[in-house]
């Protein structure tokens, strides 16, 4: 019992320091990009995965397990599928209001399609569509599916073809087939414009910082579609 009711008072204040650990390490510019991952590696990580450990099964610490697992994807070198699926594993199992569940589901499917992006576009894509699917309209984790959904549209031309591939048919094939490859890639982009634009919609007003980065990424697009 008593070290249930130590548990309860040390979760969310251990959680916190964790948070703060970090980005005193994240903010500090005397500290290159190799030693900052240095020291989260030696001090934020391990307490992290002791809290992790500690914390395991138990429903009533799921929204302090869920914060240390954001904060781990945050740091480079970590095992995003891993964390994800662990995450999404304990939001399922846990007692939350079913639109909190949704929403922080929707949060880890956004943060294991990133790495897809470039690697699986089409895996990306389906594992955005997940999230969207989840995710309640008008908050910001539907402005971020979005605007990683428009990225992958945006790379899917390039991806499909193989950029050497892509080059060469535009350069030095024959009339149909560079008339084929300029369909494919306006229609991708029109795809990934089309997402850009309904993120805008979706994210909050203040969210000024990811709108500016959404209305960028259409200018962008715009350009590149001009010298086509």
């Amino acid at each position: 019992m008593a070290r249930e009711a130590a548990m309860d008072l040390f979760s969310p204040v251990f959680a916190e320091e964790l948070w703060a650990a970090r980005y005193d390490i994240f903010k500090n510019e005397n500290l290159l990009s190799d030693e900052k991952i240095a020291k989260y590696e030696g001090e934020v990580v391990p307490d992290c995965r002791l809290f992790l450990e500690l914390t395991a099964n138990q429903k009533r610490y799921v929204e302090e397990r869920v914060s240390v697992i954001k904060l781990l994807l945050l740091i480079p070198g970590q095992n995003i599928k891993e964390l994800c699926c662990l995450g999404i594993k304990d939001l399922k199992a846990s007692d939350l209001a079913e639109v909190n569940k949704r929403n922080l589901e929707a949060e880890f499917l956004n943060s294991l399609a990133i790495p897809y992006k470039r690697t699986n576009t089409p895996k990306a894509v389906r594992i955005l569509r997940r999230g969207l699917d989840l995710a309640v309209p008008g908050t910001v984790i539907s402005g971020h599916l979005l605007q990683n959904l428009g990225d992958c549209f945006k790379n899917y031309f390039k991806l499909e073809r193989g950029l050497d591939k892509e080059e060469t048919c535009l350069k030095d094939g024959n009339e149909k087939d560079k008339g084929e490859a300029y369909i494919d890639m306006i229609g991708a982009y029109d795809k990934a414009i089309k997402c850009w634009n309904k993120a805008l919609e979706l994210y909050p007003k203040q969210n000024k910082e990811h709108r500016r980065s959404v209305q960028e990424r259409i200018k962008s697009i715009e350009e590149e579609k001009d010298k086509i």
